[in-house]
């Protein structure tokens, strides 16, 4: 165990001391564990952090996602997504099948979170509308953060096509609890 004593938390972090002897507690005093601390400084994440993070999984690498935008302010995540030969519906078909397109939206609605908080949070729900067929594109998708509450956080995802058009809808509802 190791003390430290929170001094302030400001706009450019914690401050904190640390150069204490490992306590003992004694009657009426109380241990608290902290098993992990993300300093307020670190978050939002910006968009090379996300790229980075989108990287260390081998099934997100899959997805071929490039992170385009990332506006903590606005709440909402802009990343592209490239066509692989794997996503197609039919070999040489060139229209995406709709299982890449749903496991892109659920990433995104997620890393919309990460941008916010700072980890991955599990999907509880998840719900997607194909609106028309995506053909011979990169799908750019749009992540807004609806609700990032204590429990729950609740993200709408607009799926395009490179011109603009509106090709999936998607919501998606991630645990937030710590």
């Amino acid at each position: 165990m190791k003390a430290v004593v929170l001094r302030e938390h400001c706009e450019s972090g914690l401050r904190y001391e640390t150069d204490f002897p490992d306590p003992v507690p004694g009657a009426g005093d109380v241990v608290v564990r902290v098993r992990a601390i993300v300093p307020m400084s670190d978050l939002p994440l910006s968009t090379g952090e996300i790229q980075e993070r989108l990287g260390q999984s081998a099934f997100i690498e899959l997805l071929n996602l490039t992170v385009l935008s990332a506006d903590p302010v606005k709440q909402q995540l802009v990343m592209r997504a490239a066509m692989r030969p794997e996503f197609e519906r039919g070999r040489g078909s060139g229209q995406w099948h709709g299982g890449p397109i749903a496991a892109i939206i659920d990433m995104a609605g997620d890393y919309a979170l990460v941008m916010l908080l700072g980890r991955p949070l599990p999907t509880v729900n998840f719900r997607v509308d194909y609106l028309r067929p995506a053909i011979d594109t990169a799908l750019v998708v749009t992540a807004t953060v609806r609700r990032s509450g204590r429990l729950v956080g609740v993200v709408d995802v607009a799926v395009a096509n490179e011109a603009g058009q509106l090709l999936a809808i998607g919501r998606a509802t991630y645990a937030t609890a710590a």
